[in-house]
């Protein structure tokens, strides 16, 4: 089972969500795109989305928050023909 991933804010930054690709085969590839969404949960509203920056197997995302609450900062990104989703919790405390 793999660890949920949580992120911790507080009101008023600016932070990169970094996320790790890996192939379970071990095979090498290139992550050909990626773009995120932060999708405030209170009211299920898409409060920001953008394009990732990508460097090698490392996608990252620059997120501003401007609400206390729960976040889902979703990640999608195409390798090879598939299209692949991350979700992130973000916590705005």
């Amino acid at each position: 089972m793999q660890k949920k991933k949580v992120i911790i804010m507080h009101p008023g930054e600016s932070r990169t969500a970094v996320i790790t690709i890996h192939s379970i085969k071990n095979e090498k590839f290139t992550i050909e795109s990626a773009e995120y969404s932060l999708i405030y949960m209170k009211d299920k509203a898409e409060e920001s989305t953008g394009v990732c920056n990508i460097k090698e197997h490392d996608i990252e995302a620059l997120i501003s928050p401007q609400k206390r609450g729960t976040y889902t900062l979703d990640i999608r990104y195409a390798v090879l023909d598939e299209i692949l989703i991350e979700h992130i919790e973000v916590k705005v405390v």
